[in-house]
């Protein structure tokens, strides 16, 4: 399996969530993780860490109210023979939340009780590591210091902050990470790939494709590797959602300045989209669009659909999707399974 590749069950995320589901592919392979901390934390912390036999725990400590703008992962690691816990957290809001540090409390204290459940009254509390790992636009502006929430003037009287917890989170700004810092970590293609994507998500379609086309080597290393073309097919979607009408057509046409085989990566993308996402799209797209309003929800999963299975749509195909029936809609979406063409979805 290509180091730090995605997983088997892929599940197609949904706009909300796309951040969330890129990150926790890249990272939730040990492997890749090892390599984010190493890159991160201190070295003297770091060689104190076992990451060799770093272990994902299974299941999630956030809260659901956050749900929308965090993911997390934690992991075990043991150091000095004993077990600490490194959690990480991925913080993808458009800024930087000062309120950060109180989230990261909460969810130590989470960690810790359950810990504390599990184990006899005697244990000691593993130490967290925590991490986030952020991108934006202006990149982190905020304190990672957990004081930072109190006034200043009340913590400068003596003694008022001996009973107040104090602690840092470890901070990865990958936001506009430059391509030779980026390279310098130990990550596999997908991996860094995924960050690249991840750092430049908030540009313009534009200049995300052209920050993406000056990695073309990785593409090709993903082009050969297995699972490599489903890891394409992931990224990609991603690339789609934060920018919407992006084509694998236009990311062929960037990535052909730096690559030969640009044109084989995008069919390779188009074909796995279409073997892993089509069916299950029409599906997830039906069952939205009842959601939304039947024929509203029919036209804007069409739309998708042929934008996926064909790559561009014309005004003119936008135009008559949008004044079809309910009925001309469902004898539409019936075809794309089997059309090899436009023409052949929208005739008649």
């Amino acid at each position: 399996m290509l180091r730090g590749s995605p997983q088997t069950q892929y599940v197609a995320p949904t706009v909300a969530n796309h951040h969330d589901a890129l990150f926790k592919e890249a990272f939730s392979s040990p492997e890749s993780a090892a390599a984010e901390l190493r890159a991160i934390l201190p070295h003297v912390l770091a060689r104190a860490l076992e990451l060799e036999n770093l272990a994902l725990v299974p299941g999630s400590f956030r809260s659901k109210e956050l749900a929308e703008s965090h993911t997390d992962l934690l992991f075990t690691v043991p150091i000095l023979g004993k077990s600490a816990l490194v959690y990480v957290l991925f913080e993808h809001k458009s800024f930087s939340d000062r309120w950060t540090p109180f989230q990261i409390l909460g969810y130590m204290l989470d960690i810790w009780e359950i810990f504390r459940q599990k184990n006899s009254p005697s244990a000691f509390l593993p130490p967290i590591i925590p991490l986030v790992v952020h991108h934006s636009a202006s990149g982190w502006t905020r304190s990672k210091a957990f004081d930072s929430l109190f006034d200043p003037n009340l913590l400068a009287i003596p003694g008022l902050s001996q009973g107040l917890p104090n602690f840092e989170f470890h901070l990865d700004d990958i936001s506009n990470l430059p391509e030779v810092q980026l390279r310098q970590r130990a990550f596999g293609a997908f991996v860094t790939l995924a960050v690249a994507a991840l750092s430049r998500s908030h540009e313009s379609p534009e200049a995300l494709l052209e920050a993406l086309a000056s990695f073309a080597d990785l593409f090709d290393s993903l082009l050969s590797a297995p699972n490599g073309a489903r890891a394409l097919a992931i990224l990609f979607e991603y690339v789609s959602r934060v920018s919407p009408n992006t084509t694998p057509q236009d990311l062929e046409r960037a990535l052909a300045k730096n690559t030969p085989k640009a044109q084989d990566i995008a069919m390779t993308i188009v074909d796995q989209l279409r073997q892993q996402g089509l069916e299950q799209g029409l599906e997830q797209g039906l069952t939205q669009g009842l959601e939304q309003g039947r024929t509203q929800g029919r036209a804007l999963t069409l739309l998708k659909l042929l934008k996926l299975k064909f790559g561009t749509v014309s005004t003119d195909v936008e135009r008559s999707v949008a004044s079809a029936a309910p009925e001309q809609l469902e004898l539409f979406l019936e075809r794309i399974l089997t059309a090899s063409s436009i023409h052949e979805v929208m005739q008649g």
